[in-house]
């Protein structure tokens, strides 16, 4: 989930990076800085770099499993009230069917304006519910979001980085030192944060 945010944010960030500590270098270190910061070498102590791997944030959070797990059992209860209101039309426009040959024009008319809204009704419900689950998983991603901003805050008022960046697949940060990755520690610390909770009745709304 943390994946789907904004690449061009890690361009714009390595671009900044990049810009800062050219700019305290002179003409006949330049390039060899350059390597370094875009490989992640973080020998130089003026900037300390660390990123974390939001792929396997996505995999093993245990929040961010929760709001998958919500999505799922949402996704659910739409598609069976979805169900549930399909099998009423059927079953009204198969009535119908069956009817027709003893109506009238004028209630035969009336029978094939029922059964277009009947199509019509299941139409507007399904696209509803779309924009309904599409709102709510937004909700949850923004949730998700703040709630690792605070966290990473937090975090990093003892870690003392100058940055925290993401990678993940796709990602614009193909190549970085392991020694700099502080995925494990990062998460480690945030389900240690989630199980601690005493009350987790605001975790999903």
């Amino acid at each position: 989930m943390l994946s789907k945010i904004s690449l061009v944010l890690n361009a714009v960030l390595l671009i900044l990076i990049i810009n800062l500590y050219v700019r305290d270098c002179n003409e006949s270190e330049e390039a060899e800085g350059l390597e370094q910061v875009v490989e992640g070498d973080n020998t130089d102590t003026s900037l300390r770099i660390a990123y974390i791997n939001t792929d396997t944030l996505d995999a093993k959070y245990l929040y961010s499993l929760e709001i998958v797990e919500t999505l799922k059992d949402e996704m659910d209860k739409k598609q069976r009230r979805l169900e549930r209101k399909a099998t009423k039309s059927q079953q009204e426009f198969d009535m119908l069917q069956q009817q027709a040959r003893t109506m009238t024009p004028s209630q035969l008319q009336q029978a094939q304006q029922r059964a277009m809204q009947l199509e019509q009704e299941i139409q507007v419900l399904q696209q509803e519910m779309a924009t309904e689950f599409a709102e709510q998983q937004n909700d949850l991603q923004i949730k998700l979001i703040n709630k690792l901003d605070v966290f990473l805050t937090k975090y990093n008022e003892n870690a003392g980085y100058d940055f925290i960046m993401k990678k993940h697949s796709g990602s614009e940060l193909l190549i970085a030192n392991k020694n700099n990755d502080v995925t494990n520690e990062v998460l480690e610390l945030l389900n240690n944060e989630y199980l601690g909770k005493d009350n987790k009745k605001d975790t999903i709304k």
